[in-house]
């Protein structure tokens, strides 16, 4: 409730997991839905709390939010590149690439080989988080046409 009075913004307060004291975010109102926090420590859980203000001045806090850990955003890493095959039989094929232009802020951990025939829809996994940038898919069918791909797999 806002009492009677139109809400004029909010206060944002945050404090670290192991810390009784909250720390103002804000300086002054802000009327946003969204606050930069800065001044964050890497690693350390924070939660924060939101109090509403107006002329009769501020509200109690709300609940806590869940507890958040400070880390740089990871996003999904680009496809690997310059795919090409290295070796191939009737009944097996394989394929080498190089590491992904992006990493998507965070490491590689691994490769995972897909394939399909080119008539079909679905894809079969040959193998995931695979560390090496090479494979052989095994166990072909001689003279199916398969669409092979390879997809980078970071902490995401």
């Amino acid at each position: 409730s806002d009492g009677g009075n139109e809400i004029s913004g909010y206060v944002i307060e945050r404090r670290e997991k192991t810390s009784l004291r909250w720390i103002r975010v804000n300086k002054k109102p802000v009327y946003d839905l969204r606050i930069k926090s800065s001044g964050l420590r890497e690693g350390c859980e924070y939660e924060y709390r939101v109090y509403a203000e107006n002329a009769a001045g501020l509200s109690l806090p709300s609940d806590p939010s869940p507890l958040i850990k400070a880390e740089d955003p990871v996003f999904l890493p680009s496809p690997p590149s310059r795919p090409k095959i290295m070796d191939h039989t009737r009944s097996h094929i394989t394929i080498a690439w190089t590491k992904p232009l992006f990493d998507g802020g965070g490491p590689i951990i691994g490769y995972t080989v897909e394939y399909k025939l080119t008539s079909e829809t679905d894809w079969s996994t040959a193998i995931q988080s695979l560390r090496g940038t090479e494979y052989t898919v095994m166990s072909l069918t001689s003279g199916a046409e398969y669409v092979f791909r390879v997809r980078s797999v970071n902490k995401i």
